[in-house]
This record gives C-alpha cells, structure tokens and sequence, in this order.
C-alpha cells in the first residue's frame, strides 16, 4: 500500500467516517485519466498518425446528439451534458475513444486492520449513468469506443458489484476490448488493485489503432 493511501485510510479511521478515503483514492483514479489522455495519448497518436486531425474534448451536451436523434428535441433543463473522466478523443472529428476511471472500495484495507465492512458504493452508477447517454451518441455509428477501467475491494470475486456490471459488456467476458461488437457494448476492465499506467496507456492505443483501421484512416 502506498504512504498517501496508508495516511488517508489512517485518517478515515480517525474521523470515525465511512467514504473519505474512498473518495480521495477515487478522486485520484478519476485525474490518472484526465491526466495521461492530453499528456501521454494524444501526443502518441499525433506522432503514429500525423496526417490525422487530433482533438480531444471533455464534455459532450446532450442537445448536440439529441437532435440528430429526434430533430425536434427540446431540452427539459439547461444544457445537460455528460464528462468522461477521460473526454473524448476524436480523429478527423469522429469519436475514437471514451474513457472512464472508477474506484470503489476500501473493505480491504478496513478488514486488515480489524474494522468492520462498510456498505458497498455506488461509483459504477455514474459510469452506467454515461453509457446509456453515449449509447445515444454513437447511435449512427457502428462501433463503440468506451473503455471503463474500475478497480477495487468492491470488484473483489463473488461480489455482487461485478453482477451489476455485466449489463455493460452484454454478459460477456470483462477485460476484452468489444469496441466493433453489435449492439454496442462497453470494454469494462476489471481488478482490485490499482492499474498501471503502463496497462491503461496500452489498452487506450489499441482501442484507437482498432477505430482508425476501422474508418479506413491509416495511410
């Protein structure tokens, strides 16, 4: 266990709180994304693909696919939109990936120490809150770029969290990479230990390398 973990989960026990050390733990997997997408992948692929047109948005508003979707929609609140830990990655302006950091779960770190369980969080729901809306995103296209990596005591085996997520993969097999399955479904890689950045750079190329092969982009 890291020191910055060890003291935040000291700190937790401190206070005699149930979620601080799982949100700050969570916060941080969150920033590992909107750290390594403009820092690490965009330059990759600006340098493996330079006759490509890179952009890399944070946020998309529902209005904008809405109304592609049905021509006379109306929005019903002020400018909803949805954020990707990761944003959206777009090649010539098509969308070629979508990523998600979740953490969730400290029951480990708690039973070591002696303490009792706490409840299990509900992290995934803004992950499974995102997919539906991007579902719609991507309604005209035939491929799905949405890699989801989450991790934690909760993910742990024969937890009912990993039950809750199999929905996203259309009961299919985690840690695969689904993006030109039919209907879409989402790449959700699962694990109790933190990833690598390594790992999370890997499978973030492979799933655009897949998209860009796919729309025929490679020179």
């Amino acid at each position: 266990m890291s020191s910055q973990s060890e003291l935040l989960r000291q700190r937790q026990t401190r206070d005699g709180g149930g979620r601080s050390i799982n949100n700050e733990e969570a916060k941080s997997f969150d920033m590992k994304l909107k750290t390594i997408i403009p820092t690490i992948i965009i330059p990759l692929l600006r340098k493996k693909y330079p006759y490509i047109e890179w952009t890399h948005i944070t946020k998309i508003h529902q209005r904008d696919y809405a109304i592609r979707i049905n021509p006379n929609y109306v929005a019903t609140s002020n400018n909803p939109f949805i954020s990707p830990d990761g944003g959206i990655i777009l090649a010539n302006g098509n969308p070629v990936l979508i990523s998600e950091a979740k953490k969730q779960g400290t029951n480990n770190q708690r039973i070591s120490q002696g303490l009792p369980r706490q409840a299990l969080g509900n992290a995934i729901e803004r992950a499974f809150k995102n997919f539906s809306e991007l579902q719609n995103y991507m309604f005209d296209k035939d491929y799905f770029p949405y890699l989801v990596f989450v991790y934690g005591s909760d993910f742990a085996p024969g937890s009912s969290i990993l039950s809750r997520l199999h929905s996203m993969v259309m009961y299919k097999n985690y840690n695969n990479i689904y993006v030109l399955d039919n209907p879409k479904i989402a790449s959700v890689f699962v694990q109790t230990d933190p990833y690598s950045d390594d790992f999370i750079i890997e499978k973030c190329m492979e799933t655009v390398d897949i998209v860009v092969r796919h729309l025929n982009m490679v020179q």
